[in-house]
């Protein structure tokens, strides 16, 4: 168990995936809420300014790497941590996601034995 339960968001088109990550938050104590779409999650992002946000960076709407961008423009989101997951292998990716503000970047298929530990060693 984490020392603290943290408020994080995921935000992929993938309901499977979010699912599975939302299970595995959620078994560790934290509060994870979900949009399918980054452009739904916005005014949710806005108003509970989680500690971490995990977003996917293929995604059909607006994918994540324009997501990151957006984000960019709103001075209460500066404290919540980016990871940027992705089935995209290629370090061109990282390097993107990494520029647009994320601090982590992990690739899919993800861990599941350990998705949690690692995003509470990210967010500190």
């Amino acid at each position: 168990m984490a020392t603290k339960p943290l408020n994080v968001h995921i935000v992929d088109d993938d309901h499977e995936m979010i699912e599975i990550m939302a299970a595995v938050l959620e078994a560790r104590g934290h509060k994870v809420k979900k949009d399918l779409a980054a452009v739904y999650a916005i005014p949710v992002l806005r108003e509970d300014q989680p500690d971490c946000l995990i977003v996917d960076i293929m995604m059909s709407e607006l994918n994540g790497i324009e997501f990151l961008a957006e984000l960019k423009r709103y001075k209460e989101l500066k404290k919540t941590k980016i990871v940027a997951v992705s089935a995209l292998d290629d370090p061109i990716w990282k390097k993107r996601a990494l520029a647009g503000g994320a601090i982590a970047y992990l690739t899919k298929p993800l861990d599941i034995a350990t998705f949690a530990q690692e995003i509470e060693k990210i967010v500190g």
